[in-house]
């Protein structure tokens, strides 16, 4: 079973190695994709693939249909490698997937403010006052479960 000790492990290294990265295809305005031109292009996909998940088992995932045109969100996925994820892992990966499907940040920023590192920066970008306001506001006090590990987590990486 794959754990949030894990997943955060992966995101530190891909944030690290790609700190200004970002889903291309959402950049162009295009339905979010995991892979695009044979190599894993979100977020999500890179992480996965760094967890050892193959590109023709993230292009299953696009080929599942999902809202919007592009694939699955993974968590919602009936894929049976979802079942390889620890439910707090998947909360995790769902939370990343949400947020960079909008487009509007970096990795980087991403990783940040899933594992509530220092101060967070509100979207850069054409975001609304409201939305830097009340998501930055939230974001300070908000508590996520992936950054409270479970006896479960801890149980699967033992």
């Amino acid at each position: 079973m794959i754990t949030v000790a894990q997943v955060k492990d992966a995101l530190e290294m891909v944030a690290a190695g790609q700190a200004e990265g970002g889903d291309a295809r959402v950049a162009r305005n295009l339905a979010p994709r995991y892979v695009e031109h044979g190599q894993p292009c979100c977020l999500v996909a890179v992480i996965l693939h760094e967890l050892k998940f193959t590109v023709p088992q993230l292009r299953q995932l696009d080929a599942e249909p999902g809202k919007g045109g592009g694939g699955v969100v993974f968590s919602e996925s009936r894929h049976p490698l979802v079942k390889r994820i620890a439910p707090g892992a998947r909360q995790l990966l769902d939370y990343l997937q949400r947020w960079q499907d909008q487009g509007s940040e970096s990795w980087a920023d991403l990783a940040d403010r899933a594992l509530q590192r220092g101060k967070y920066t509100p979207h850069r970008g054409t975001c609304s006052p409201w939305h830097r306001d009340h998501v930055a506001r939230r974001w300070a006090y908000e508590t996520f479960p992936w950054n409270e590990v479970t006896d479960g987590d801890a149980a699967a990486s033992t």
